[in-house]
């Protein structure tokens, strides 16, 4: 695995949640930044963009999503890691990341959330 991609992962957990959910909404857009925090209105998500601090377990689930996002990217179209983060994914038994992701998942759905991006990253 890349250098790039380690760095990629260490960001997702340092940046500031209002930073995690601005780079979110950039590569994934407002709905699906949603979908993945468990919210209903994509005014929440915005606000988050603002400053205003999501609950504990939905800024963890931000910060997983940005770090299979930033994964994805590495090696494949911004439209791609949209696509991947709504798909069905073989790894993850034939769920969306996005909808596992915003499970609030435990470290072991964490891990295999990880380890598809890394796997897509491979076969990309």
């Amino acid at each position: 695995m890349s250098t790039a991609v380690h760095a990629s992962e260490d960001l997702a957990l340092s940046l500031p949640v209002r930073d995690v959910a601005a780079q979110l909404v950039e590569r994934l857009g407002l709905r699906t930044v949603a979908v993945i925090a468990g919210v209903s209105q994509t005014r929440t998500v915005r606000q988050w963009t603002e400053g205003t601090q999501p609950s504990t377990g939905v800024d963890d689930a931000l910060r997983l999503a940005l770090q299979s996002a930033l994964i994805v990217r590495e090696r494949v179209a911004p439209e791609t890691v949209r696509a991947w983060f709504a798909g069905a994914n073989r790894r993850l038994d034939d769920r969306a990341p996005a909808l596992v992701n915003r499970e609030r998942p435990d470290d072991a759905t964490r891990r295999r959330l990880l380890a598809a991006a890394r796997a897509f990253l491979t076969a990309a």
